[in-house]
């Protein structure tokens, strides 16, 4: 009944204990319902069966778990034998023991009920009303030792007053009083008795949570009711608490219809340009002299990159959302084929002769090489986290692929597709582009440069997130440099793609989070690098003024907003602006604008859409444009997996960054609970972020990210029907339920699993909804379990995360299996 595990202190040894201090140094102490509650368990024999090492039925001692989802079903443990919720679940799901509870409905005197509560919620922790400083305040208390002397939660014994008792207010008559017992272990009018002092451990703070437990302890009674819907309250140190104000309401209606280039080929004779259109899920086509849309071709959902087969007849679109590539007849404009790759496809490339096609599967951390003809089945290799997108070397050698949440590149032997090596790019993140110089020696990957090990209080001059791309020497293993596009007084937030000149001089860089293109001298580049020795890398990645001061590197506005994909035609560059439905051309030499290409007339944008633009616009937002949302969320609304030590809840506790596609309707948000929901998140992160929240940016971010884009789950297809229902069952069975239930997989609470660090400045942390744990981790409110399973068989010894522990091996197998589902 209420417990994870068995009693680490039996009560008997404790009354014993605690009756012989009574009869050396103290009259007793007046009896409380708590301990009045402890002797009635004695006489009642509950003993029996919640003692140590009885491992048949539940100890009492660890914090109520799935068994006990609130402070009515204590009292329907007591007197039903079993709480009316858990009885009406199906049999494989309902809890079994050997022997079941007894039911003591009649047999229990006036107050007995109550007495046994008071003294399961002392030793268990357990009570559904305790707010956060309280709730520290125990954990410190427990940390300390005090509840050695003063009984399991303060509960009290024979020889030292309980914390909520009356012979507490004679020796404690004030808060003033309460301190000085606790820093100097006693008071001015106490006399020779004494306990610890805690002057030099404690901080003002500490003593203010120990404080907070002793008063929140004896507040006045309440009878237990069953939970109330949850109305989130949480402590706000930006001052954003009060009323919600934001009306979330999500609506696919709202987000409207637009176009959205996101990549770009151009034929071999620099007639035709191929647009892939992410949203429209199309491929339009251009015929440049004209500067016109000729033609849309439909494809697969959400498309993402496209390849040019060396004849020019046929283009290989991947379509990430349904795991293929599309492969377009250019000369009947139609989809003949489609080729099956691994989950969410997006960059593609063709080796020289065009008969194998390289893959980045997003979803799936691997590249698949197909044989476009089909005669030899597909080869998957795997690489790290979340590829993004690939380039091949025009001598045949390698293909070099950009590990979107990897932090490396990986460098496959393009003849055989075998891994040759996984290159670190240390402290990179939101990996984008590559390419490869022509003679296939150097590779070139843009990605922000993410400063995760530093507390984000200072963002000038990058110092928070800076902007760049690195240089790989691909015949020296390990080798890298990156140099930062960045200037003094201006970010470059989220560099993308990558591109190229026909002579191989110039490298073209689109900068999406400020709407700018970057033109780099290729030779001023690797000469840089090549002058870098080993122990100036990581010095040479801070340097926001060397690319501008040697004059490598030049930046100019890119005529819109959201530039991605870019392509080169002769003297002239083409960029997808994916915020613009257009197509912008632009003078390789000079930079200057020379013509925009609609995909169609421009609309005025949805709330939903402005709110999609905000969040990759660096410069709406953040102080001299260093970072946008999607320098840790993608562009998704996802998460970078990285650890961040934001300040919100206090200094040197690391947290991994949450997805935010389940802000909306799961609140408080960030792992700990400080914004009471997605309204004053997005406020608090403007600010943050370096300006006071401004009204049609805030709405437009919360209309954003209240209807998300989500993908679809590929393991829902995956899993047979019967092994998902078999997994849903296990979830029941290990009472998953009760912390994650339905629709959003969350209580909306925060619990203690036992999981805080030493660095935690609090011990329990907000309940994540399950919704996408198949693309959601590192798992943990500190990425600690790299995989699901992780979670519990390596981070819950304890069994302290639902009833798990009961399952079998298959049983647990079918229970993953659901929650990647979900």
């Amino acid at each position: 009944m209420g417990g994870l595990r068995s009693l680490k202190m039996m009560l008997r040894p404790l009354i014993v204990a605690a009756g012989m201090l009574a009869a050396a140094a103290a009259p007793p102490a007046p009896a409380t319902p708590a301990t009045r509650g402890a002797q009635r368990a004695q006489e009642r024999g509950c003993l029996q069966c919640h003692s140590p090492g009885n491992l048949a039925s539940p100890g009492w001692e660890s914090g109520a778990d799935s068994l006990v989802a609130n402070e009515a079903e204590v009292q329907e443990w007591i007197l039903r034998g079993m709480p009316r919720r858990i009885a009406a679940l199906p049999a494989p799901s309902r809890p079994v023991w050997p022997q079941p509870m007894p039911a003591y409905d009649g047999r229990l005197g006036p107050g007995e009920v109550e007495d046994l509560q008071a003294w399961f919620k002392a030793l268990s922790g357990f009570d559904t009303s305790i707010s956060d400083p309280p709730f520290e305040g125990r954990a410190l208390a427990s940390k300390l030792g005090c509840f050695g002397c003063h009984g399991p939660s303060g509960m009290g014994t024979a020889a030292t007053p309980a914390w909520d008792g009356a012979l507490f207010a004679e020796r404690v008559r004030d808060e003033a009083e309460l301190r000085e017992w606790l820093l100097e272990g006693k008071t001015k009018r106490s006399g020779p008795t004494r306990m610890p002092g805690f002057a030099k451990d404690l901080s003002d703070d500490q003593v203010g949570l120990l404080v907070a437990y002793v008063q929140w302890l004896r507040r006045p009674a309440t009878a237990a009711e069953p939970p109330k819907p949850p109305a989130p309250a949480s402590l706000d140190p930006m001052g954003l608490t009060g009323p919600i104000t934001s009306k979330i309401s999500p609506s696919p209606e709202g987000r409207g219809s637009y176009r959205s280039p996101t990549q770009l080929v151009v034929s071999r004779d620099g007639a035709t340009a191929y647009v892939v259109d992410q949203t429209g899920d199309r491929v339009a086509i251009l015929d440049l002299a004209r500067r016109k849309l000729v033609a849309d071709i439909s494809v697969g959902s959400r498309p993402t990159h496209a390849a040019l087969s060396p004849d020019g007849r046929t283009l290989y679109v991947s379509c990430q959302f349904d795991n293929r590539v599309d492969v377009i007849d250019l000369r009947t404009r139609k989809v003949v084929r489609a080729l099956e790759t691994g989950w969410e496809p997006q960059g593609v490339a063709l080796t020289a002769d065009g008969k194998r096609l390289f893959v980045t599967n997003y979803l799936a951390d691997s590249v698949s090489i197909i044989d476009v003809e089909g005669k030899a089945p597909r080869h998957d290799v795997k690489v790290a986290r979340g590829p993004r997108f690939v380039a091949l070397s025009a001598d045949g050698r390698r293909a070099v692929v950009s590990n979107g949440l990897g932090r490396s590149v990986s460098i496959l032997d393009q003849r055989t597709g075998e891994a040759i090596e996984h290159r670190s790019i240390r402290g990179s993140s939101i990996l984008r582009d590559v390419v490869i110089s022509k003679d296939g020696r150097w590779a070139f990957v843009a990605h922000v440069l993410a400063r995760d090990e530093f507390t984000p209080f200072q963002m000038e001059r990058g110092w928070i997130a800076s902007n760049g791309f690195s240089i790989l020497d691909l015949d020296k293993p390990g080798h890298r440099v990156t140099l930062l596009l960045d200037q003094v007084l201006a970010g470059a937030s989220n560099p993308y793609g990558l591109a190229l000149s026909a002579d191989g001089k110039t490298l073209f860089v689109s900068i999406s989070g400020t709407h700018e293109l970057a033109l780099v001298d290729v030779a001023g580049a690797i000469a840089l690098a090549k002058e870098t020795p080993e122990e100036l890398v990581e010095r040479r990645a801070q340097d926001v003024e060397i690319l501008q001061k040697r004059g490598i590197a030049r930046r100019f506005p890119a005529g819109g907003y959201g530039p991605r994909g870019i392509a080169v035609r002769g003297s002239e560059l083409l960029v997808a602006q994916y915020f613009e439905e257009a197509i912008g051309v632009f003078d390789a030499r000079t930079g200057a604008k020379k013509a925009s290409i609609p995909l169609e007339p421009k609309k005025e944008l949805t709330p939903w859409r402005r709110g999609e633009l905000y969040f990759t616009d660096a410069p709406s937002i953040t102080f001299q444009g260093w970072f946008s949302c999607v320098s840790c969320h993608e562009e998704d609304g996802g998460s970078d997996g990285l650890n961040w030590d934001l300040p919100n809840d206090g200094t040197g506790n690391p947290k991994n960054v949450k997805s935010l596609h389940d802000a909306y309707d799961t609140p408080p948000s960030m792992w700990t609970g400080v914004r009471r929901d997605l309204d004053a998140a997005t406020a608090a992160g403007a600010r943050f972020q370096g300006f006071l929240p401004k009204p049609g940016i805030h709405e437009g971010l919360v209309a954003y990210l209240s209807d998300p884009p989500r993908a679809p789950n590929p393991w829902r297809k995956a899993i047979a029907p019967e092994r998902l229902e078999r997994g849903k069952a296990a979830y029941s069975r290990a009472r998953c339920d009760v912390c994650h239930p339905g629709p959003t997989f969350s209580d909306l609470k925060k619990h203690d699993l036992g999981l805080g660090a030493k660095v935690d400045l609090v011990n329990r942390f907000d309940t994540p909804s399950l919704r996408e744990t198949y693309r959601t981790g590192p798992y943990l409110h500190d990425g600690r379990a790299p995989t699901l399973e992780s979670i519990f068989r390596d981070h819950d010894a304890q069994g302290l995360h639902g009833l798990w522990k009961r399952l079998s091996q298959e049983e647990f197998a079918d229970l993953m299996a659901y929650l990647r589902s979900l």
